[in-house]
């Protein structure tokens, strides 16, 4: 069993203008210590410990956000935590409505492409 964690925090205004989520990833050191991973370890299949999920809602109000963007966002960045890229990168890129394109987009709810790379995935 997995000892993997996803801890998130809402921080207001500290990602960079046009920025509205991030997750970072991490591994535990046999000292217990944390050291950040890169997002291309993370693709390359390197095993994480933790994932920190920053979702900005003052760049998300800035920008006016609905309620349906922010859903959106923080589901985006959970798929990350899961160990979802961005579906119009990689080898088989596509650019179909889902939440793990990267965007301001209005979708209340995960698509069956999100689901299909999710469960090929695990």
């Amino acid at each position: 069993m997995s000892k993997a964690q996803i801890k998130v925090y809402a921080i207001n205004r500290t990602l960079g203008s046009g920025t509205y989520g991030t997750a970072d990833f991490f591994k535990r050191e046999s000292n217990g210590s944390l050291t950040p991973i890169g997002l291309s370890s993370v693709k390359a299949g390197v095993n994480y410990d933790m994932t920190r999920i920053r979702l900005d809602a003052g760049n998300m109000a800035d920008s006016n956000y609905s309620a349906i963007e922010r859903t959106k966002t923080t589901g985006h960045e959970f798929g990350h935590a899961l160990g979802l890229g961005h579906f119009e990168e990689g080898l088989r890129p596509h650019q179909y409505a889902h939440w793990m394109r990267s965007g301001q987009k209005s979708l209340a709810y995960p698509t069956s492409e999100d689901a299909a790379h999710l469960a090929y995935k695990y």
